[in-house]
């Protein structure tokens, strides 16, 4: 059975070429050391990504605190203007309300001379 096993590694071999063996190993062993080269360029590549995403995210963080600053201000834009339209609000309610008080007071003084020229004179007894 030894001699089966023997036999059968020789015939495994006895048709190849020391010489071509040896070529193929020095072929692998190139495709191996590129093989390394190229995986030390990718962890360099993944360096200069990470250092990428690193200052992006460092802007981005920086873009959000300028958002969230103008987001405040915005906010306290928003109060004052709606503090604003209330006082317009109040401020026109207040103007219509005083017009149509010197209109009456006009109707009233035009309507007292034409229909009751001599009331004041009437009540007082002066003149």
């Amino acid at each position: 059975m030894e001699n089966n096993l023997e036999n059968a590694k020789k015939g495994l071999f006895s048709h190849a070429d020391p010489s071509l063996a040896i070529k193929e190993m020095k072929t692998m062993h190139n495709h191996l050391h590129k093989t390394k080269a190229l995986l030390h360029q990718t962890v360099d590549l993944m360096g200069t990504i990470k250092i990428g995403v690193s200052n992006t995210s460092s802007h981005l963080l920086g873009t959000s605190a300028m958002y969230d600053s103008y987001e405040s201000e915005l906010k306290k834009a928003d109060l004052y203007v709606k503090g604003l339209k209330k006082k317009e609000a109040e401020n026109a309610k207040k103007i219509k309300l005083s017009f149509w008080f010197l209109v009456c007071v006009v109707v009233f003084v035009i309507l007292r001379r034409l229909f009751f020229p001599s009331l004041y004179r009437n009540m007082f007894k002066i003149f």
